[in-house]
């Protein structure tokens, strides 16, 4: 979960300046053959504008 996190933020940072935080709002897990395969997050980011 935490990897999903770090990569969300990565991502918003490649089109975003000055993050500032991160709010996860939700958490998810996929699932195949009864297998936990991997973590989604919804978040939401606080970030600086700029004038």
């Amino acid at each position: 979960m935490e990897d999903a996190v770090r990569n969300g933020v990565r991502r918003a940072d490649e089109s975003l300046d000055q993050i500032r935080g991160v709010w996860v709002k939700d958490i998810e897990a996929t699932v195949e053959g009864g297998e936990v395969k991997g973590w989604r997050v919804r978040m939401m980011l606080t970030f600086e504008l700029k004038d």
